[in-house]
């Protein structure tokens, strides 16, 4: 039976040399073509491109299918032939590794703060995620499912991709390298708004910032210690004396007035009334303006999510909670043309325009505004470019999320790695959707004690960089420095030192460690003993039989 295997003419076809040398020369040119497009682009787009292609993985196979039938052809065992099959096994095992390796193997980074503890790994795998908040006082609902693994395009019009609680997510594109584009168009109904593109600047420091009114994620931002935020509705001078009055502790905008209010348990000033229904820990509010009513929860927490304490329904954003904005040094744009400044009780304003430095009353810091768009918004879209020159490229997709009990109740657009991206769907239910990294946890967590970096003479290009970390598992708690040749392992894991990044305050820096698990790894270091003593007794005995 063993001789009639042998015999067929498709296992000798299968065992032949003729296919391994189509094989390996197939392989051969696969590799060239990785080696340049790695070169040429980068090595995830090398990586999807060419070597997770359906046209490599299937000359990887023959390979091995030509190893195995070039070694069973062989059997019944013959002694000579000793050293053929360790080879042929070594191979095999080889393979066998580095597959392993493809469908299981961690490779990513973690980036770490000073005296702060980290265990979640960044894999450049696109993964999409969905997260709903029911209520304050619930846990999220999250959501996650891998996206294609391709470097072109991938569309698919007629099937959900995923679902998520009564919601179908149809994935209509989605471009694993693409570039953003920005076009501005007017608002709906001639609403207001602002974006300002600045730069904060004294003689040793220099920093480009952006506030869009209407981004929530970019109404506000921080610059080092200074916080910068935009406040579109308050005017300027009710601004700057409310919030240089202590006593003063929210600030009321309405179409009509703007009114400071000392105290929520209960104001009445003009066509405002505010009346408290129900006390802490859930106070309850109610305003009534100009005969209408609205009903609210504020956020009175030690750390509000936002210095907003709350939106009412569909109206903009109204009562703001002063005492946090007084807590460190701010700016605010406050209307289209003035901005405010100070800390605790010391508030001034002054008027700008492009170009137009605007002194403020720290480190001779001035701030000038570069660009200043009037009631438009951004139209964000993205289109497919492999990258090149180190460019970064960024995930995107164009989703439509649809209600499958309601399918009028649906939205479609754009969401990337860059950012969430709301969808306020029907009953005010908002769920935000991301085309991000996949995040892997570690088993321990890593802390960045200290970071050292050494310079070459006369020049602040780096020489060497290390980092001091401390490492705390279930097990046990140690300390170690990492530096190039000398990783951190820990549990299955390897770390090594990659890269740093500088701290917001420009006081310092953080640490990247690349994080390395490879399950393939004893597959691949026994592959290679075997071809080492298989090629040692395969040549040995033919020395010895001449």
């Amino acid at each position: 039976m063993w001789q009639r295997f042998r015999k067929n003419k498709i296992v000798q076809f299968l065992a032949s040399l003729k296919l391994a040398v189509i094989v390996i020369l197939s392989l051969t040119v696969l590799m060239i073509w990785g080696t340049f497009t790695e070169s040429a682009y980068s090595t995830l787009y090398a990586k999807w491109r060419v070597y997770l292609s359906p046209l490599f993985i299937g000359v990887e196979i023959f390979l091995f299918i030509n190893i195995l039938f070039a070694a069973l052809v062989r059997f019944p065992y013959k002694k000579r032939l000793l050293g053929f099959y360790i080879i042929h096994l070594g191979l095999l095992t080889l393979i066998s590794g580095a597959g392993l390796t493809a469908l299981n193997g961690i490779d990513g980074n973690i980036r770490l703060f000073p005296d702060k503890p980290s265990q979640y790994v960044v894999i450049r795998e696109p993964t999409l995620y969905a997260f709903y908040q029911p209520g304050q006082l619930e846990d999220p609902i999250e959501h996650e499912v891998s996206l294609p693994k391709q470097a072109s395009a991938y569309k698919n019009e007629g099937k959900a991709y995923t679902s998520f609680l009564d919601y179908d997510i149809y994935l209509k594109e989605f471009l694993p390298f693409a570039e953003q584009k920005i076009s501005w168009i007017p608002q709906d109904n001639n609403k207001k708004s602002l974006s300002v593109n600045f730069t904060l600047a004294n003689a040793n420091f220099s920093q480009p910032a952006t506030l869009d009114s209407n981004l929530p994620k970019l109404s506000e931002t921080k610059v080092g210690p200074l916080n910068l935020k935009i406040l579109l509705s308050a005017p300027a001078d009710c601004l700057k004396k409310a919030l240089a009055n202590s006593k003063i502790k929210y600030l009321y905008l309405s179409e009509s007035s703007c009114v400071s209010i000392q105290d929520l348990k209960t104001a009445k000033t003009g066509p405002l009334e505010i009346t408290e229904l129900k006390k802490k820990p859930f106070a309850k509010y109610q305003f009534k303006e100009d005969g209408k009513t609205f009903t609210f929860f504020p956020d009175l927490s030690e750390k509000p999510v936002s210095d907003t304490v709350v939106i009412l329904h569909k109206e903009p954003q109204r009562l703001i909670h002063l005492d946090k904005i007084r807590e460190s040094a701010t700016v605010i744009f406050a209307g289209t043309d003035s901005v405010v400044f100070g800390k605790e009780s010391n508030w001034d304003r002054a008027n700008y325009s492009v170009h137009k430095p605007v002194s403020l009353p720290w480190m001779g810091l001035s701030l000038t505004v570069n660009q200043k768009i009037e009631d438009k918004k951004q139209k964000v879209e993205w289109f497919e470019s492999a990258p090149r020159n180190n460019v970064e490229r960024h995930f995107a997709a164009y989703i439509t999320i649809i209600n499958r009990y309601k399918p009028r109740d649906q939205k479609s657009g754009w969401i990337s790695d860059l950012e969430t991206t709301e969808f306020l769907m029907a009953g005010q239910k908002r769920i935000e959707l991301m085309a991000g990294n996949k995040i892997h946890d570690l088993p321990f967590t890593v802390t960045l004690d200290r970071f050292q970096m050494n310079t070459n003479p006369g020049t602040n290009d780096p020489a060497s960089y290390e980092s001091y970390v401390t490492v705390n598992s279930a097990e046990q708690k140690r300390k170690q420095k990492v530096y190039m040749n000398n990783p951190l392992k820990e549990s299955k894991y390897t770390l090594y030192q990659a890269s740093y990044f500088p701290l917001e305050d420009q006081k310092g820096y953080g640490s990247v460690l690349s994080v390395n698990y490879d399950p393939g790894r004893p597959m691949k270091y026994g592959g290679s003993l075997l071809l080492v003593l298989g090629s040692i007794i395969h040549f040995g005995f033919k020395r010895r039989k001449q």
